[in-house]
């Protein structure tokens, strides 16, 4: 029997993190450590389906290469491990040690959902739970994805912490990341329903208002598709005052469970999300594995308040000019295009057409074709309103756009199967990554 899916499903992605085998979806407990870039995922090692939830984890020195280690943390009796962060305890005052990572998470044992904390003293290889499991309940159905962070206003309780609760934020501190106190509570009457997820809170140096919210709903984004939005304001240690009204990240459909590493050696926050829309992650081609994060980008804030968006990886001198405009896919190869005006992209498989990218002075647009899922084939489109650099990363299933110096990201899955073919049109340089 012949399956609608054969020869759409794509090659592994040359620049963008993959599971080894079975299934990925968010990012969880990324940080850098001792020169190394940490990124864990929810992970189910023994399906290509959401499943019993692991933690995955796979550490990169350049954001591009990815080295793949064991599966850091296992269900047990608490329950499976659901999404959370980790943190560098350098002062030992959860009493693991110092310098410890320490890593907060969801377990959910039947539809209960409480949070845990577990160590690791070897740069996150090897873990342990605490015994003091679980260390925070609330009463909610939904309560899930702790984003833990390190305060340093002075007061002792060092931590806080944002929890998806709900259609809501709540925000809690710490002195010693296994007692923790509500302070206060953050929500918005948003168009999209549904449980928020996946929540993170990051300063922005040199920008005022100095902090973004950001959470995730599964059908707030473009024509339903799953998103994360981002919310600028001051956060006082304990409350968060917004000062404007919650907005896409990326506008394209497949962005989602955006995380910030902690203790990036940066100024502005390095994020990464899942590349997917639970639309259809579960039922999209494959090749034996499924799920892809996104490059890991920059955030900062325009002088208008305006969130931009820019690859966290200095794609120029990690390149090579291709002198043409066109370009067959190679095995561990991606492409890499830079414009300064308009341009278009074609995307071609076997099967005709995959996928057009569009960017003109007014918009930058990603259009998919064919029915390859429920929801797939649509026209995903970003309003520019001022000028500058344009970066389109195509690799292997995979397009990222960064629109007019970065104030517009979309993002967006192809299935053109293992071989398929780019040609470029207008203002454009194409490097070979």
């Amino acid at each position: 029997m012949t399956n609608r899916w054969d020869g759409l499903a794509p090659a592994r992605p040359a620049v963008h993190l993959t599971p080894p085998t079975g299934w990925m979806n968010d990012p969880n407990g990324l940080c850098y450590v001792d020169g190394h870039w940490h990124a864990f995922y929810q992970h189910n090692p023994d399906d290509i389906v959401w499943g019993p939830m692991h933690w995955g984890h796979a550490s990169s020195a350049d954001l591009v290469s990815w080295n793949h280690h064991p599966v850091a943390l296992s269900p047990n009796e608490q329950g499976t491990i659901f999404s959370g962060s980790a943190v560098i305890d350098h002062d030992n005052t959860a009493g693991f040690g110092a310098g410890a990572l320490v890593a907060m998470f969801t377990q959910d044992l039947e539809g209960l959902q409480r949070q845990s904390i577990a160590a690791s003293l070897d740069g996150g290889l090897t873990w342990s739970v605490s015994p003091s499991n679980p260390v925070l309940e609330v009463d909610a159905i939904d309560c899930r994805d702790p984003k833990v962070l390190a305060m340093d206003d002075g007061d002792p309780r060092r931590w806080a912490m944002v929890l998806a609760v709900g259609d809501r934020v709540h925000f809690y501190r710490s002195a010693d990341l296994k007692h923790w106190n509500l302070e206060g509570e953050f929500t918005w009457d948003l168009e999209a329903d549904g449980v928020w997820e996946c929540p993170d809170l990051m300063r922005l140096p040199r920008s005022d208002p100095g902090w973004l919210l950001t959470f995730c709903v599964t059908n707030a984004g473009p024509h339903g598709h799953s998103a994360s939005l981002a919310v600028p304001g001051h956060f006082n240690g304990d409350r968060f005052e917004p000062s404007a009204a919650p907005s896409p990240v990326d506008f394209g459909p497949d962005f989602y469970a955006m995380q910030s590493f902690h203790a990036a050696p940066t100024d502005n926050p390095v994020v990464m999300g899942w590349m997917n829309s639970w639309r259809y992650s579960n039922s999209h081609p494959s090749n034996g594995w499924r799920g892809v994060q996104s490059l890991p980008r920059l955030l900062s804030l325009a002088d208008d308040g305006h969130l931009l968006t820019a690859p966290a990886v200095d794609l120029v001198t990690r390149s090579s000019p291709l002198h043409d405009s066109a370009w067959s896919s190679e095995p561990d190869r991606a492409i890499y295009v830079r414009a300064d005006g308009s341009m278009r992209a074609e995307i071609e498989g076997d099967k005709g057409l995959v996928a057009t990218i569009e960017v003109t002075s007014q918009s930058a647009s990603i259009t998919r074709q064919g029915e390859v899922v429920e929801g797939y084939a649509q026209r995903y489109e970003a309003e520019l309103t001022q000028g500058g650099i344009h970066q389109i990363i195509i690799d292997h299933g995979t397009i990222e756009v960064f629109a007019a110096g970065g104030q517009a990201s979309l993002s967006a899955l192809t299935f053109p199967g293992e071989e398929w073919h780019v040609r470029v049109d207008g203002q454009a340089e194409i490097r070979l990554l």
